[in-house]
């Protein structure tokens, strides 16, 4: 397979980020419709064969290689993002969709948080008050009285947190693995997880809901093509604050799409969780991180395309 060095490319991160994040929300607003009509499993198989197909065809096709570079971190980054997609997308079955969103989207934070003792990327020091606002930002969807707590928001900020955890493992793989091996093992990983739950309702499904399974795979493949390039071009920290494009989207889709209406502590909420994000984005910069330069063996590979 041939290969090329990875060169830091901040501008080329963001862009494959928004594509992530607008395919993700449309992936959202999809699941969001398929409430009360299919099992989480039941989406999460159909969405992880119809990617795992997609990506086979492709791999095959331009003759890549299904080698891995790193069992250890792969098998981190299929167990964790597997689970996190579990919760999430209960969480958007169960949950106003942009809150849904907006809570999930608080693992760049996390991301941030443990990039430096992961990975050995420099932590920028804004992640302390960035942290801090997007915790009350995410207080307030997931307790906005402080006397109960809407356990199907908590169960949305669980799976922020497995996130930061698959895409840390993500930005890991970039000196192992190719984006497109990530995104196959990753949805076969899921794939084989799923169907336990969701194979016996298969065969049972209308035109409609296999419709709906179709533009969740295809939307949710374009998103992990987006995320997973994102990580390879630029550190962890600094690419994942540009996905809080997911959660506007998921605001426009949801009023839309859905006829939701968020409440005076949702939009509070939000608006904390995007501020904070942007926030440390703003003093992220556009430096590689020093562990990535001049160390040996730093550089990262990425396949032809």
């Amino acid at each position: 397979m041939s290969r090329s060095p990875l060169v830091h490319a901040p501008g080329l991160a963001i862009t494959w980020m928004v594509v992530a994040s607008i395919a993700f929300a449309s992936m959202g607003a999809i699941i969001k419709w398929t409430a009360g009509q299919m099992d989480v499993w039941v989406v999460i198989l159909g969405r992880s064969l119809i990617t795992a197909a997609l990506a086979f065809s492709w791999m095959r096709a331009r003759g890549l290689s299904f080698r891995l570079g790193d069992p250890r971190w792969m098998f981190l980054r299929c167990a964790a993002g597997f689970t996190a997609m579990a919760a999430y997308f209960h969480a958007i079955q169960t949950i106003p969709l942009a809150n849904a969103i907006a809570l999930q989207y608080t693992s760049p934070l996390f991301i941030a948080l443990l990039s430096g003792a992961v990975l050995g990327e420099r932590v920028n020091s804004r992640i302390v008050p960035a942290m801090i606002a997007s915790f009350i930002g995410a207080a307030c969807i997931v307790a906005p009285t402080l006397q109960t707590i809407n356990l199907d928001a908590l169960i949305a900020l669980g799976s922020a947190v497995l996130t930061a955890i698959a895409y840390l493992a993500v930005r890991a793989l970039r000196t192992t693995d190719s984006p497109d091996n990530i995104i196959f093992w990753f949805a076969l990983f899921a794939s084989l997880g799923a169907i336990p739950g969701g194979a016996e309702a298969i065969p049972a499904l209308s035109g409609m809901q296999w419709g709906a399974l179709v533009g969740i795979g295809l939307a949710g493949t374009l998103g992990q093509i987006g995320l997973t390039r994102a990580y390879h071009h630029a550190p962890a920290a600094f690419t994942g604050a540009f996905s809080y494009t997911t959660i506007l989207a998921g605001l426009a889709f949801g009023w839309l799409l859905h006829d939701e209406s968020p409440t005076l502590a949702d939009w509070a909420g939000v608006f904390l969780i995007i501020v904070s994000g942007v926030y440390l984005a703003r003093g992220s910069g556009d430096k590689p991180p020093e562990s990535d330069q001049g160390a040996p063996g730093s550089a990262a590979t990425q396949s032809s395309s």
